[in-house]
């Protein structure tokens, strides 16, 4: 799990598909998901001041 912009951060997903970034700011970002070495989905997401929950189906 990826996000890039002025900095770029990943987390691991966990069996159920659960991660988080704990320095994120709130703002605009894109959010790119790869798996197996390819782009598997992508996004803008809005991220609020506090916490928040973001789901991909």
């Amino acid at each position: 799990m990826g996000v890039y912009s002025d900095f770029n951060a990943t987390a691991v997903v966990d069996e159920k598909g659960g991660f988080s970034f704990g320095d994120l700011e709130a703002g605009r970002y894109h959010l790119m998901i790869f798996g197996d070495g390819q782009l598997k989905h992508s996004r803008d997401i809005d991220v609020l001041a506090y916490p928040s929950k973001v789901v991909i189906e």
